[in-house]
């Protein structure tokens, strides 16, 4: 039986139990990223990281990957614009032992300066790349015309001037705002009972934290308005995008929404795959997906074509969009759809690392468990309706950001003005 524990000092932890596998996942979830981030300090949260892998006081950045792989185990993290997170994967019969090792970095690290000049050089290198990517640049560039003024505009990655200026103190003090009792979550997922991990959890991380409350900044949700943004680089790719508003995370019509993507830009058989690669030949790679907050969200549209053919690119998204609110969608595809769903949702729930991850975010975003049977039955009860009206709400040209990246193709938007988008 799945299980939240709430501990006096505000730390939340959530336990699955899964005697079909023989593997605990472990995950720390601190609720900071981006969003919690000024101009002056963004990127400190992907910095901190870092950071935590690179020494404690009784282990070097070399005994931490080394006690791990002794064990056959994985470490890893990752940064978003919400969430920072440190996890794990091992066989059962090494579970304490992972406990261990995350709970020596997150409170035991030295942060030392010699090994924080390295990773900055690691991280600067990490924004060269996505400047170097084009796919990865045009979105980021549409998510920040999308957000702008908002603190989801800000790059999870930071400045490079940001990444070079931070100091060990800077990384304490943000950490002493934000890596708090009550800001963190403790996700176990997989052969390992109630009991045991409660007895972990209070070890190793409730027994650990001083008295501390952390910061908890309010974010208003993101009003949006149009916006095109144009880069001219010389390269031998178009690479364009689209933002739109999406339903937040835990909307009644969130799955209606995921539905719905997947029907438009989600796979190989999504009307935009088919009609822009496929029937058109004009794009190699074009896909959408929504990417939703507890109270946002920002569903992305993205291609990359031939120059020559960047304008008749743009034109058949804007064409696939207006057929979708026009026509509506076939009952095959309604059916794929939500086959999609099911099938993600029952093949996650047999990975001790996916039920991991999906008990982090629904206790952080929604304070709850993750209801497997829940989802199944809210995916059953979609109706065509409630497809298009996840549409209805996406597609508001108003709100709709378009980026370019690439050679000077001259004005390739002009097609997004059909249902009284202003482009400036």
């Amino acid at each position: 039986m799945d299980q939240i524990f709430r501990y006096a000092n505000g730390l939340r932890a959530v336990h699955s139990y899964m005697d079909s596998v023989r593997s605990v996942a472990i995950g720390v979830f601190v609720s900071t990223g981006s969003i919690n981030e000024n101009d002056g300090d963004n990127g400190v949260s992907h910095l901190i990281e870092h950071m935590l892998f690179k020494g404690t006081k009784k282990r070097t950045a070399f005994d931490i990957a080394d006690d791990i792989d002794v064990m056959g185990a994985q470490i890893n993290a990752f940064t978003s614009k919400s969430t920072t997170c440190y996890y794990t994967v091992s066989t059962f019969d090494h579970t304490e032992k992972c406990m261990e090792i995350l709970s020596d970095i997150f409170f035991e690290s030295v942060f030392d300066e010699g090994e924080l000049a390295k990773e900055k050089n690691v991280v600067l290198e990490e924004i060269s790349m996505v400047e170097d990517t084009p796919d990865e640049l045009v979105l980021e560039t549409v998510c920040q015309g999308y957000y702008a003024g908002h603190s989801l505009a800000r790059p999870i990655l930071g400045s490079r001037a940001n990444v070079s200026a931070f100091t060990p103190d800077d990384i304490r003090g943000y950490m002493r705002r934000f890596y708090t009792a009550d800001n963190v979550i403790v996700s176990i997922a997989g052969h390992i009972s109630a009991e045991q991990a409660d007895k972990l959890i209070r070890r190793y991380f409730f027994e650990r934290f001083d008295g501390a409350k952390g910061e908890k900044p309010l974010h208003k949700r993101h009003k949006a308005s149009a916006s095109t943004v144009v880069k001219i680089k010389d390269i031998e790719q178009a690479n364009i995008a689209f933002a739109f508003p999406c339903y937040n995370f835990r909307h009644p019509k969130e799955m209606a929404m995921h539905a719905m993507n997947n029907i438009f830009g989600g796979g190989m058989s999504s009307r935009l795959f088919q009609k822009i690669r496929e029937q058109m030949g004009l794009a190699y790679s074009v896909y959408s997906y929504a990417s939703n907050y507890s109270d946002d969200g920002i569903f992305m549209i993205y291609l990359g074509a031939n120059p020559d053919q960047a304008k008749a690119a743009a034109d058949a998204v804007t064409d696939v969009i207006d057929e979708f609110l026009d026509k509506g969608i076939t009952d095959r595809e309604f059916l794929s759809g939500k086959e999609q769903l099911k099938g993600g949702l029952v093949l996650g729930s047999e990975s001790s690392g996916a039920i991991m991850r999906a008990n982090g975010k629904y206790l952080q975003w929604a304070d709850c468990l993750f209801d497997f049977d829940l989802l199944l039955k809210e995916v059953e009860t979609i109706t065509k309706g409630d497809v298009a009206d996840a549409a209805k709400y996406i597609f508001d040209r108003s709100a709709m950001a378009a980026a370019y990246l690439g050679r000077d193709v001259g004005e390739i938007f002009s097609r997004a003005k059909t249902r009284g988008i202003e482009t400036p």
